[in-house]
């Protein structure tokens, strides 16, 4: 009998599966065997600058760039297609959100990772976060990593794939420096082929499943450093054209970026198909074979370079869609076969849980940190029907327009419209102009319907998901439109257990001074005057007419204490006492909030910036950036029984409580700046 065959969601599964949970978990914390019975091994396929321009034959994506790719056409045809499979712009971005399943804003991985001097790079993926291969590890797989990590420096920060989760890893850079350009040229793709073969067949512990992440640097440019060969992409074998094409023939002058780029994806192509041969997970043919027990992810990280792009100005590196629409796609055991393109919304961050659902990762081993991964498990046949994401989110560092590395650009993605915002601003300011587009009518994204003009709608969507971002991207706040109602702060104050003083300076969470062996910790308390309420809504409309609410906070600074750690959520609660007068105690207030969580906020880790320098940095932001607690239907309630009986309105308090599975928690300050804000229906 295959135990995998009761999906656990199904009537008839549940209890079949509840009884295996409990006997393999059993079993797996005596001998470290995974959860699920007879579990498959996993493959991770990441391309490095791979887009839909660059793959297919016409039937999935468009392919302007006209590379031949048999291989993952036939692999494709075989599994399930995502065509509305969406990634972020850039790599670093994309391959820490694969692998934790959280969004750069959490993770603190908003950009590259990039340069190799010590006190000038930003260390990227903190070690407390848990990743995907430290979740496989748990439950028994053995953990392989093959190519470019790139979401962390080299250095004895604990940043690289070996401390975060993987058992067995063979970088890119220890085979890129035998990459001669003038000799061969692109011999890298093959190099790491020949790694990944080695290291699945040769494995110490054959008995174990296997999870096996091929992060190629191909198709990725690299420039001749020695300067004898002008272009980005070196020429490669042209044994490994399935193309056959005379890419070059000798003394040819009108060699060009793009078909060197071609030639590349080719070989990549055809090195992929010779790395699943030579491991067993398809035949001669190119087709699944069952008895490798192998399900295969296969996605790009980011769109094609400029250089190559068809088009250039939206290309890798920007929000729209040739820069984060990808070939994505699964196939391999439990997949049905049948090259069915599903209009889904999938993302990078949405492996993690679909993975683990595959695997029978249980939910109290994939971290206890807010995750932004929506599984897609039944779309490939592990699963009945889950929840599907209503939206994808991905954000672009925007330096070069703000001048601001904090401020991001941010795309809100629907199955048929986009918004496209700033993330960033000061003291809750407007922050930019937005754009929008109709994907349906105009997926080359043509069309600034902000500009150009609305039906109604579509103003009814471009309302509803300008007000939904935050519940996404929490920075991305935008000034009022016509749905929107802010309700004034009235009274902000802080206070801190030590000293009973209420201080205008919002300090916020915990401090570990030196020599001192208890937290200080401080907490932030909000009053918003609901008396106006019935002055600022429409005429025509009551709190009835409102269909949620959210706190709205300016994000100040960040300690730089070398011992402190990280923050945990920072949470909402309703206070039950006057605080405003300042003549309550911290004795007094500490528990004076109900239990009731009316919004909350994850801030990313603090990083260190310069290693020669302990002083912590804090999340991606700048002073005055806005922050949404998010929208909550407690909330609103809350606020109809403070305008029902004003006496009882006392505010909401923030807590960020200590996050004791690393030791510590950080402190930051707010900006006295923050607004209740109602959305009307």
């Amino acid at each position: 009998m295959d135990m995998r065959t009761p999906a656990p969601n199904s009537r008839v599964g549940r209890r079949w599966f509840f009884i295996l949970c409990v006997l393999a978990g059993c079993v797996s914390m005596i001998c470290g065997l995974p959860v699920r019975a007879n579990p498959p091994n996993i493959i991770v396929i990441l391309a490095d600058d791979l887009g839909i321009e660059s793959i297919g034959d016409g039937t999935y994506w468009p392919n302007g760039i006209n590379a031949i790719t048999p291989t993952l056409d036939r692999l494709a045809a075989q599994g399930r297609v995502f065509s509305h499979g969406r990634v972020n712009p850039k790599c670093s971005p994309t391959r820490a959100g694969l692998l934790t399943g959280r969004i750069g804003l959490h993770t603190g991985v908003t950009g590259l990772q990039v340069g190799t001097d010590p006190d000038t790079v930003r260390l990227g993926l903190q070690t407390e976060e848990t990743t995907i291969g430290e979740a496989l590890k748990q439950v028994g797989y053995q953990t392989l990593f093959v190519g470019k990590w790139h979401v962390g420096n080299y250095g004895p920060w604990g940043q690289q794939a070996q401390q975060q989760g993987f058992d067995i890893v063979e970088g890119h850079k220890d085979y890129q420096p035998l990459d001669d350009p003038v000799d061969v040229g692109d011999e890298l793709v093959t190099m790491l082929a020949d790694v990944a073969i080695d290291v699945v067949n040769n494995r110490a512990t054959r008995e174990l499943p296997y999870a096996l992440f091929l992060w190629q640097l191909d198709p990725h440019g690299r420039f001749d450093h020695t300067y004898q060969d002008p272009f980005l992409w070196w020429r490669v074998d042209e044994s490994l054209l399935p193309s056959g094409e005379p890419y070059y023939e000798p003394n040819r002058l009108d060699d060009n970026e793009v078909e060197r780029y071609r030639a590349v994806v080719e070989a990549y192509d055809t090195e992929l198909r010779r790395t699943l041969f030579e491991i067993g997970v398809i035949d001669a043919d190119g087709d699944y074979l069952s008895e490798s027990n192998t399900v295969v992810f296969f996605l790009g990280d980011n769109g094609e370079n400029d250089k190559v792009s068809p088009w250039p100005e939206r290309a890798k590196g920007t929000v729209y869609e040739p820069g984060i629409r990808v070939p994505f796609f699964v196939f391999g055991e439990g997949v049905p076969a049948d090259g069915a393109d599903s209009s889904r919304l999938v993302m990078h961050t949405d492996l993690f849980d679909t993975i683990c659902d595959v695997v029978g990762v249980p939910a109290e081993l994939r971290g206890d940190r807010p995750r932004d991964s929506v599984s897609f498990a039944d779309a490939i046949g592990w699963s009945d029907p889950l929840p599907e994401r209503a939206y994808q989110v991905l954000n672009q560092e925007d330096e070069k327009t703000s001048g601001n590395p904090y401020d991001q650009r941010v795309a809100l993605v629907g199955t048929q419209y986009k918004l496209i915002a700033q993330a960033g601003g000061t003291k809750l300011a407007p922050l930019s102009r937005d754009e929008f587009y109709d994907l349906v009518a105009d997926p080359q994204e043509q069309h600034d319907l902000v500009v150009e003009g609305m039906t109604p709608e579509q103003h009814t969507a471009y309302l509803t998901m300008r007000d939904a971002i935050v519940d996404y991207w929490f920075t991305a706040v935008c000034e009022p439109t016509e749905q929107m109602v802010d309700i004034p702060m009235s009274h902000a104050m802080s206070l801190v257990d030590t000293n009973d003083v209420f201080t205008r300076r919002l300090q916020l969470g915990h401090a570990y001074p030196d020599q001192v062996e208890s937290a200080i910790e401080a907490r932030v308390f909000y009053r918003f005057n609901t008396a106006k309420i019935d002055d600022l809504l429409p005429p025509d409309k009551t709190l009835d007419d409102v269909a949620s609410a959210q706190v709205v906070v300016a994000f100040g600074e960040d300690s730089t204490q070398s011992i402190e750690v990280d923050t945990d959520l920072i949470q909402a609660y309703p206070v039950v006492l006057n605080w405003y007068t300042k003549q309550l105690t911290w004795g007094e207030l500490e528990n004076a909030y109900s239990d009731t969580v009316v919004g909350a906020v994850d801030l990313a880790p603090h990083v260190v910036w310069k290693p020669s320098d302990p002083r912590l940095s804090g999340p991606p932001m700048s002073p005055g950036t806005p922050m949404s607690l998010g929208h909550n239907s407690s909330l609103l309630e809350l606020v109809k029984r403070w305008h029902e009986v004003p006496t009882e309105n006392h505010g909401i308090v923030l807590i960020a409580r200590p996050d004791m599975t690393i030791g510590g928690d950080q402190h930051v300050t707010l900006l006295p700046a923050a607004i209740l804000r109602l959305t009307l229906k």
